[in-house]
């Protein structure tokens, strides 16, 4: 939640963006942590710089488990033009999706767009090779 509100003080609010988060409450191994927040800080990024132009609008960040899978969605209420072509930050994602074990699907529209992360969900730290009964390392998600 203190990732969203930095976010939004420092580049949305003079925008007149809002950011909406929806979060379920995880326990996310701290290296998987950082990387789902390097994911939603782009695409909130990206939204913001691409879908709104010179109007405001809203971003929705959601973020759940679903069974055995961690699912984020990212939409905004924006529009994007015809052509779009990924640029260095979406690599930087498609990276960190994989890295994740995870893959992104996005999906653009003069509704808005919408980004889907999903990934595996594994709470239980790897300790050289074995599943760990201890928690060194996990930390709960706070965004």
């Amino acid at each position: 939640r203190q990732l969203c509100l930095a976010i939004s003080r420092s580049r949305l609010d003079a925008r007149q963006i809002s950011l909406v988060l929806s979060a379920q409450s995880l326990r996310l191994q701290a290296e998987r942590c950082w990387r789902l927040g390097m994911i939603v800080h782009e695409l909130i990024s990206n939204a913001a710089r691409h879908a709104f132009a010179n109007r405001g609008g809203a971003i929705r960040v959601a973020i759940w488990q679903n069974g055995a899978f961690v699912k984020c969605s990212v939409q905004d209420s924006g529009s994007v033009t015809t052509s779009i072509a990924p640029g260095h930050g979406l690599k930087i994602v498609d990276s960190l999706s994989r890295a994740l074990g995870g893959h992104l699907r996005q999906t653009f529209g003069v509704q808005g767009s919408k980004s889907l992360l999903v990934f595996p969900y594994d709470c239980e730290p790897v300790v050289n090779g074995e599943r760990s009964s201890l928690a060194p390392g996990i930390e709960p998600l706070v965004m």
